[in-house]
């Protein structure tokens, strides 16, 4: 009787030890901490520019910066030119040119990030 519950006990820690485990791991490996600052020149702007998981886009004048991650579950979305929308390739989430979500599974629009424009530039830090 012993022996089924030191399996047990094995199991259980094996199991609690992974599942507290796989997040600090990925956490240290994937979120390098501090702040990242993202600089758009104006050679490298059109009216939608992409660079390092950030759109900006530049529209009558008026210019917006987004988040290239899905508000559903993270990935990163696409600009579709023809039909002047963002579209998620992993699970269908759509998005209009100003960001607004408009059918799939995410119901939040993309999350828009604060920037400066200085000299022309767009400067954008995300966290």
């Amino acid at each position: 009787m012993k022996r089924k519950t030191s399996r047990r006990n094995f199991i259980f820690s094996l199991i609690t030890v992974c599942a507290l485990a796989v997040p600090a791991v990925s956490f240290i490996l994937f979120n390098p901490g501090g702040k990242r600052r993202v600089i758009f020149t104006k050679a490298e702007r059109d009216e939608v520019a992409y660079k390092d998981e950030i759109f900006v886009l530049s529209l009558k004048g008026k210019i917006t910066v987004f988040s290239a991650h899905c508000t559903h579950l993270g990935c990163i979305v696409n600009f579709n030119k023809e039909k002047n929308i963002f579209e998620c390739p992993c699970h269908g989430s759509k998005y209009a040119i100003d960001g607004k979500s408009i059918c799939g599974p995410s119901k939040r629009d993309l999350n828009k990030l604060p920037f400066v424009k200085k000299n022309g530039k767009i400067i954008v830090e995300t966290a």
